[in-house]
């Protein structure tokens, strides 16, 4: 009587081996992930078992003796995003941690607390600090005005030094404590007090005069009681006087508070013991040294270095390089398949010269294409990636943007890949452009039939790559002669039609239709609109549109300076200018209404599988719209999600996941959406997490729907116990019944009908 059951049982555990990758891709349903660059390591902390690491504004940490990383962040406590500084305070056991906007945070044992006075105080100065010294029980802030001094075992502000004259600011590039004394050194200048003295009158402190040597001072520090100070390329010790020390070096920057380090050539690690220099490890650009018994710990900006460890007594160097994107910046994300592509680069009125890099997400991965493998294959850099296009039919192959300035010192243009490896580099002798050797490519755009359409400053503006790699030029009116085309889209109601926005100076929306002669243009239709009357008759004409994309509907919507233009069908935009506004009521009796995201920069629009909006802004974070724009689902900010910051970039969501991919100013995030891609069959239904443990305080996604799936679950007695819709291929339970109660352990069945009846299927999980 058992087999049966037990059979079930074997089957369902079978298909649970099978979804564990699944589910590890997928992530908890309605939670985030943060997808930070760890590549520039600039500072690390001696933390007692564990050093810190801070990498272009993210933090990680490595335990000494397991070799594991933890990735701290908001999600995991933290509570800024971008951090300026890190120090250890052996005392208190305590990591402090100053972000760029004057928070601060400390980690100590299992907590995290936060110090907000300097991030709100009514201050017109930055708040980054410069560096942070640990002394004494206190942390220094070296501050763009002066020093502010944390006591940290208290976690409070306990001074402010302004040190210039009448208290004026004076920007403090790093502060350097001995016993007895106080130094704050400055790009040229150092100032010195004594700690006995009232520190918060600027009348104490004193600028050393006759300092020896010249140029810029780079670093301060103490070695056999004496004072080090590396300027120019010289090191000066001073007991008494000044002596010049170590000579016959180049010495390019200091490091290290207990433990002095130099760097000569910037690439020669030297340890200072006992008033001599000691060689430690050379090949190595360093940003940071710090010593941990035997080992040597180097912070490197070079990613194929990031965090490394070397061993005096083997000799063995250890690297430790987070997986993730190369930059904390996302101009532009494309999604094709189970890919994601991201390129940091762009432009406004001038060029950005942003470094090349492409970054490619996959499987829960990051692979990056630096800009110096670019470099050794096309012979120049290559900066301010606009855009990417994966090839439908093979994700190994795909083209990058570049818009910018060929120069002796430079190239741009478009480049083909295959993997790693730049197949071409079409330039501006293959573009055709005018405008000397501007090659300012963006909008990349595969069409059915494999030929690759991009905007292009020329006087024609759009450039078509076919795929038997001629080149087509398209002049039209909807195209010629505009200054700054940024997007283009292929319409998907139409595909001989094309859409183009120009974003600024005469900005406006382009249309055209080739009529699927892409070679002879004299049949082609194309009009170009910088004014749009509304529902209302209202004139609008942006003075910037910043984004624009096309529904699965065929609807376009446009972002501008002031919210949304939406046009239903763009084809009548060959006959008039009318578009659309949302307009939500405001419900309190006027009949009035106010226009959806009326008074925000729309920089970023994307459409979810269940027809949902993913709306971003400049300021304001991102907003999650209902189909049709008059409900508001969500809205994230910094205050209630980890987004790095609430300027929104790009928003690009996997449609097979429905795991939405939002690039922001300060780096890039993914949140795991309950809408998904719908699927034209049941034939791949399955739930996740399964089992549930009894741990799990999550949602329950049952994935591979159809669109506009009913579904009942029921318990093992058949007793239904939650009915919902899928949003596209994606339905979830809290697993609660119709009474809030969490359901007993057992086997759930859940039951799915098409909207129409025309379709159903069956399947099972279990809850432990």
């Amino acid at each position: 009587m058992r087999k049966p059951f037990l059979l079930t049982l074997i089957a369902m555990w079978a298909a649970i081996a099978v979804m564990a990758t699944d589910e590890t891709l997928y992530g908890t349903m309605k939670q985030w992930k943060t997808h930070l660059a760890y590549t520039n390591v600039q500072h690390i902390a001696n933390a007692g078992d564990r050093i810190y690491a801070l990498a272009g504004g993210a933090l990680f940490s490595v335990d000494k003796q397991t070799e594991e990383i933890t990735y701290h962040t908001k999600q995991e406590g933290l509570h800024g995003s971008t951090i300026a500084q890190i120090g250890y305070d052996k005392a208190s056991h305590t990591v402090v941690i100053a972000y760029s906007d004057g928070l601060i945070d400390f980690i100590q044992g299992g907590n995290i607390n936060a110090l907000t006075d300097l991030s709100t105080a009514q201050i017109t100065s930055e708040r980054n600090a410069n560096s942070m010294c640990i002394a004494n029980g206190k942390a220094y802030l070296a501050m763009p005005f002066g020093i502010v001094v944390i006591n940290v075992k208290k976690q409070e502000i306990t001074d402010t030094y302004y040190i210039g004259k009448q208290s004026s600011a004076v920007n403090v590039l790093q502060v350097a404590v001995d016993a007895t004394t106080i130094y704050a050194r400055t790009q040229n200048a150092l100032y010195t007090a004594s700690l006995q003295d009232n520190l918060a009158d600027y009348n104490v402190w004193k600028q050393m005069k006759s300092l020896p040597g010249s140029g810029d001072i780079h670093y301060i520090g103490f070695t056999d009681g004496k004072l080090l100070m590396l300027r120019g390329n010289q090191v000066w010790t001073k007991s008494d006087s000044w002596t010049e020390s170590f000579s016959g070096h180049t010495w390019t920057n200091g490091f290290g508070q207990e433990e002095i380090f130099l760097s000569e050539n910037n690439n020669t690690i030297y340890q200072v013991i006992n008033g001599t220099v000691r060689y430690v490890r050379n090949n190595i650009y360093a940003m940071d040294v710090i010593s941990s018994g035997s080992d040597i710990w180097m912070a490197s900006p070079d990613a194929k270095v990031g965090l490394c460890r070397y061993n005096n007594l083997t000799q063995e160097s250890t690297y430790f390089q987070p997986n993730g994107p190369a930059v904390n910046y996302a101009y532009r994300i494309r999604v094709q398949g189970k890919q994601v592509m991201v390129v940091p680069g762009g432009y406004d009125a001038t060029a950005f010269n942003r470094p090349g890099y492409v970054m490619i997400y996959q499987d829960g991965e990051w692979h990056n294409i630096t800009q110096d493998e670019i470099t050794r294959q096309v012979g120049k850099p290559t900066n301010d990636y606009s855009d990417g296009a994966i090839d439908p039919q093979d994700p190994n192959h795909f083209f990058i943007a570049s818009y910018g300035t060929s120069s002796p010192n430079f190239t741009s243009g478009l480049l083909e890949f295959h993997g790693n490896k730049v197949d071409t580099l079409y330039d501006y002798r293959t573009l055709d452009v005018i405008y000397d050797e501007h090659v300012w490519i963006d909008a990349l755009q595969f069409d059915k039939d494999g030929n690759l359409w991009m905007n292009n400053k020329s006087q024609t503006g759009v450039k078509v790559l076919m795929k038997d790699r001629s080149w087509v030029k398209i002049e039209n009116s909807a195209v010629s002669n505009k200054s700054r085309m940024h997007d283009l889209l292929i319409w998907n109601q139409n595909d001989h039609i094309k859409i183009i926005t120009n974003t600024r100076s005469n900005t406006g929306l382009g249309v055209f239709d080739d009529r699927g002669t892409i070679i002879n243009q004299r049949d082609d239709r194309a009009v170009y609109h910088t004014v749009f009357v509304d529902q209302d008759n209202k004139g609008i004409q942006p003075q910037f549109i910043y984004s624009i994309a096309q529904m699965s509907n065929g609807q376009v919507w446009l972002g501008t300076e002031n919210g949304i233009l939406i046009f239903d069908n763009i084809e009548n935009l060959f006959s008039n200018n009318s578009c659309r506004r949302v307009k939500i009521p405001r419900n309190d009796g006027t009949n009035l209404a106010d226009y959806l995201l009326g008074n925000e920069t729309i920089t970023a629009i994307a459409e979810d599988g269940s027809g949902r909006k993913w709306i971003g802004t400049a300021s304001s974070g991102i907003y999650l719209m209902s189909a049709n724009g008059v409900e508001t689902i969500e809205h994230f900010t910094i205050e209630n999600s980890p987004l790095p910051t609430n300027d929104i970039q790009a928003i690009a969501i996997l449609p097979s996941t429905g795991e939405v991919f939002i690039g922001t100013g300060g780096g890039l995030v993914s949140y795991q959406s309950d809408a998904a891609a719908s699927k034209d069959d049941f034939d791949n239904i399955y739930v996740y997490p399964n089992p549930v443990q009894p741990q799990f305080q999550g949602i329950i996604t049952i994935a591979g729907l159809m669109n506009e799936t009913t579904l009942y679950i029921t318990d093992s007695g058949g007793n239904i116990v939650c009915k919902t819709h899928s949003n596209g291929g994606l339905a979830t339970w809290d697993g609660k019944d119709f009474s809030g109660r969490r359901v007993a352990s057992g086997i759930y069945t859940v039951l799915c009908n098409t909207a129409d009846g025309g379709s159903h299927a069956v399947c099972k999980f279990m809850i432990l």
